[in-house]
């Protein structure tokens, strides 16, 4: 899981809006994807099917969610989405790295940051 959800998921303290689509990097059969999104539905959320064009730091780490007989699932790690966030669409992520950096962002976010020259004054 990536992007908003991922930052649900890691139940941060943060202003999240809510959104329908689940972000996720799949590599799944076409069952599989049907049964996700048949689950997604009753949770009145869709499988996003740009989630492949999402750009996210090679450094993300990806932590367990869920283990199964046939499916396993994975959760990217919040500084590495709010990188992502900050990166491509900081205009639109403004309000939510500004509080993310007023709570006291973590030392790989500022490291990240670094590393893919995200202007952090733009946000304070």
């Amino acid at each position: 899981m990536l992007r908003q959800a991922a930052l649900w998921v890691a139940e941060l303290d943060l202003a999240l809006t809510a959104t329908q689509d689940l972000d996720a990097y799949a590599d799944y059969d076409w069952a599989v994807q049907k049964e996700l999104e048949r689950l997604l539905a009753k949770e009145g959320r869709v499988l996003d099917p740009h989630a492949r064009e999402i750009w996210i730091p090679r450094e993300t780490h990806y932590a367990p969610l869920y283990q199964g007989t046939y499916v396993e699932a994975f959760v990217a790690d919040a500084d590495a989405v709010l990188i992502s966030k900050a990166c491509k669409a900081p205009e639109k992520n403004a309000a939510l790295i500004t509080e993310y950096l007023a709570k006291g962002a973590s030392e790989r976010f500022f490291k990240l940051a670094k590393k893919y020259a995200v202007e952090l004054e733009r946000f304070v």
